[in-house]
């Protein structure tokens, strides 16, 4: 991330504008370990849209409104990732990839509203990120979804998230295309699709529903539950085309107010196709956590 703010209090509530690379507006969860609720990450948030390059704009309306509007280059792209490129086979000498460095970048909508109740014990924020034509891209995602919070009391309070995820005319995985048309790229080629049968492109799609529910049991220790499903109908996200569901529980414990403990255990499971330790296996069993230092 690397951005700039300006906040003009005389407008409304309080106008705002981020300039820079930023982290994508939507999401429960964040980059940044502070920031999230657990040490590992859901599905919904590992195959979504991470960063923005562009200019957001914020206005606090009213107390209990707030609107967003922004355009960007795209999803996990910057400008000059635009320009024509010419790549040449090492071995025939031939031409191979010839056109856009990401064809993925382009001016991209982005646009939100917020409302939050009079206590600040209810927030709904729903939003549409990334939207441009939709083409294949690298990472040419379409984001159309929202998060809900509800504060229960001082102990218990619940998150939620839910998308639908697309991007036009991706490639089936039968065409080859990444590899041939992007051979010499060594790194992170565009993701395929797994196609309705006969069709050689498609639009892939993918949705998702997340639940954390937290209770602070002490002053110093949290519990944290997380649920979700998720269905990447062609395989576009995470690489098989099936459903999942995520159950896991982590243990926040502050030692100290700089030093906190975060062990967890997380269940991943697949529905029809094993898409679990390079398609052998249909879940997965993760025990981890983390130690966090603040300073």
């Amino acid at each position: 991330m690397v951005y700039g703010k300006v906040y003009i209090p005389y407008v409304a509530q309080g106008m705002e504008f981020r300039l820079g690379r930023y982290i994508a507006v939507p999401d429960i969860e964040a980059q940044l370990a502070p920031n999230n609720n657990m040490y590992s990450h859901s599905m919904t948030y590992g195959f979504d849209n991470y960063t923005n390059t562009g200019i957001l704009g914020t206005l606090k309306l009213t107390k209990n409104w707030e609107l967003q509007l922004g355009i960007s280059a795209g999803t996990e792209t910057l400008p000059w990732n635009g320009a024509h490129i010419s790549l040449i086979n090492p071995v025939t000498g031939y031409p191979g990839y010839q056109g856009a460095r990401d064809p993925g970048m382009q001016p991209s909508l982005t646009a939100c509203v917020q409302w939050e109740s009079d206590t600040a014990w209810d927030n709904i924020y729903v939003c549409a990120d990334g939207i441009n034509n939709g083409d294949w891209g690298f990472n040419n995602v379409q984001w159309l979804g929202f998060s809900y919070f509800h504060k229960f009391n001082d102990q218990w309070y619940l998150a939620m998230e839910s998308y639908f995820l697309y991007g036009r005319n991706v490639p089936d995985v039968s065409q080859g295309y990444a590899n041939t048309a992007f051979a010499y790229v060594p790194y992170n080629k565009p993701n395929e699709a797994f196609c309705p049968s006969g069709e050689t492109s498609c639009t892939a799609k993918a949705y998702s529903m997340l639940v954390y529910l937290n209770y602070q049991f002490s002053p110093l220790d949290n519990i944290t539950l997380r649920a979700e499903w998720y269905d990447d109908i062609n395989g576009w996200r995470i690489g098989f085309a099936t459903q999942y569901d995520d159950f896991a529980i982590g243990w926040q414990h502050w030692l100290s107010p700089q030093v906190e403990l975060r062990p967890e255990i997380a269940w991943y499971h697949s529905f029809d196709t094993p898409a679990f330790d390079n398609g052998t296996k249909h879940a997965i069993t993760v025990v981890s956590g983390d130690v966090i230092w603040h300073f």
